[in-house]
């Protein structure tokens, strides 16, 4: 029997996108598999870190990445592989991260960080002033402060919930970020576009409500990592339910 009367193209035909989680992410997959349209493979590796989030064990996990990256579909055949870590990629460094994923994948793989993803949607929604919302320590929203500033974003305002655990912010009900933001609706309102930040909260379940009530974009980390993966690979991003930057 013929080879080409066997095989198809498989299930993923579309594209397959590996995604580098952090050890305790709970958030990323379902998310994922939530948003991605039809026929687009999803393969997800875990990156060792503590469950605390801060600069130390965000940094930790440079040494970690490579190791991650080489069982991520190691024959090759994973188009692109997203690192799934807003922090991480700000912390360690966006081209640092690309550089070490790429130094154990074959060349035709490409490589995003969800860091830049973000200034990619941002960009693409011609924002210039950004509110931030995060989950993180004050030392950490600093960085990210300094990050967005230094990528030519003006910071309305910066505010977080103060959360030290990875396993608590994949606690942080919907309905809260969605009150937390539509309560400070007046402030907000006078940016370009909200960003709400870390692929362990479960923002995305809270975006449609929250541009209802704000009639600005909103943008989130794993919504924006999904949406320029798939723009990465040239497929179609006209994904429902998300916000506006997949259907603008």
């Amino acid at each position: 029997m013929l080879r080409n009367e066997i095989f198809d193209q498989g299930r993923h035909w579309k594209g397959k996108i590996g995604f580098l989680t952090v050890a305790m992410d709970q958030t990323v997959e379902s998310d994922m598999f939530s948003m991605a349209p039809t026929h687009v493979g999803l393969h997800f590796n875990r990156i060792k870190m503590s469950n605390v989030v801060d600069e130390k064990t965000l940094q930790s996990m440079s040494h970690e990445i490579k190791k991650s990256s080489e069982s991520l579909l190691p024959d090759g055949s994973v188009d692109l592989i997203c690192f799934a870590c807003t922090m991480g990629s700000i912390v360690i460094g966006d081209e640092k991260v690309k550089k070490l994923i790429s130094s154990v994948q074959q060349t035709s793989t490409k490589v995003i960080t969800l860091a830049e993803s973000v200034i990619e949607a941002l960009k693409f929604l011609s924002a210039k002033q950004v509110y931030i919302v995060t989950p993180y320590i004050d030392k950490l929203n600093n960085l990210e402060l300094e990050y967005f500033t230094n990528q030519g974003f003006t910071v309305d305002n910066i505010e977080g919930f103060n959360i030290l655990l990875d396993s608590d912010i994949a606690n942080v009900s919907p309905d809260y970020i969605s009150h937390f933001c539509v309560e400070r609706k007046n402030e907000i309102q006078k940016s370009d576009c909200l960003f709400i930040s870390c692929s362990s909260l479960r923002s995305i379940d809270a975006i449609q409500e929250i541009e209802n009530e704000l009639s600005i974009p909103v943008i989130t980390s794993n919504q924006a990592l999904l949406w320029n993966a798939l723009k990465t690979l040239n497929i179609d991003t006209n994904v429902s339910s998300y916000g506006k930057i997949f259907t603008k």
